[in-house]
């Protein structure tokens, strides 16, 4: 049955109707909810060591994988987010793990250590050679201590980044970022072992761990050819491999030279100019 309803407006008959039954009735919209509340995870000792050193647990599986299985991490470094973040990017790997060692031998080497004196040594030897005798007594081995290891990390890096951005032993294919990413890769394991080198050279007698700091550098040019053989992605023959392999262990160590000359060159500088200031404000008259 059909109802007609009439309404009249303005003189105009309009017609209205609807089916018998019951009247459609609106959507009822759900009733608002309280929002479920998040409570983020508190940061772990993890998150601790990536502030202070932006070291944390996938930086150690890093370099694992760097020691066990390079060719895989050096794979990673070829994408741009190194396989979606499965690993930490080289560079800051090894700043961080740099920062690592510099703080252990601060508080736990220290000026006293059998590895600081080899270095201040040599400084201070440098040191005699070029300043007047009267200055002498104005350096200790403590100041030139603190000026190496302040500067050895800056001297290093920029070393490095320069060679690595010189060095084409990774393939043709291989663009300036990706060879960046490379050379820190395979640099990271023959930095872990000098570390441990020094380490070691602390329980031997004075004579025996300049022997122990003499021979490290080879030491390390071998495990850094080894990283490179193993990890270098490019399809080169056996031979080619090894002698590039060869030639990145040797360029890395002459690195290795080259930085420690310009750090030991900058901490006499440093120290020998504020011994000059000492003596002057102490009244030393120096002749020439």
């Amino acid at each position: 049955m059909r109802a007609l309803l009439y309404y009249k407006t303005g003189g105009n008959m309009a017609e209205q109707s609807h089916e018998d039954g019951p009247a459609p009735q609106a959507p009822i919209s759900p009733a608002p909810q309280a929002p479920i509340s998040k409570v983020a995870p508190q940061p772990g000792w993890d998150a601790m060591l990536e502030d202070l050193l932006g070291l944390n647990i996938r930086g150690l599986n890093t370099v694992g994988a760097v020691f066990l299985k390079p060719k895989r991490v050096f794979e990673a470094a070829r994408s741009r987010s190194w396989q979606d973040g499965a690993y930490t990017p080289s560079i800051r790997l090894f700043v961080s793990l740099m920062m690592l060692v510099l703080l252990l031998q601060a508080f736990w080497a220290g000026p006293d250590s059998k590895l600081a004196r080899i270095q201040t040594d040599t400084i201070q030897a440098q040191i005699d050679s070029q300043v007047p005798e009267a200055l002498l007594p104005f350096i200790t081995s403590e100041n030139i201590w603190q000026t190496a290891i302040v500067s050895m990390p800056f001297a290093t890096l920029i070393v490095m980044f320069v060679a690595a951005l010189l060095l084409r032993v990774w393939g043709s294919g291989a663009k300036t970022v990706t060879r960046v990413r490379y050379y820190f890769l395979a640099a990271i394991p023959g930095w872990v072992f000098s570390f441990g080198l020094a380490m070691v050279a602390e329980a031997f007698s004075a004579s025996q761990a300049l022997l122990i700091v003499s021979i490290s550098p080879l030491i390390v040019m071998g495990i850094d050819g080894i990283t490179a053989w193993r990890g270098n992605p490019a399809g080169y023959t056996k031979f080619a491999r090894i002698w590039r392999a060869g030639l990145f262990g040797l360029t890395n160590t002459i690195v290795y030279v080259v930085a420690s000359f310009a750090m030991f060159s900058y901490a006499a500088e440093v120290v020998t100019s504020g011994a000059l200031e000492a003596a002057q404000a102490a009244g030393v008259v120096l002749t020439p």
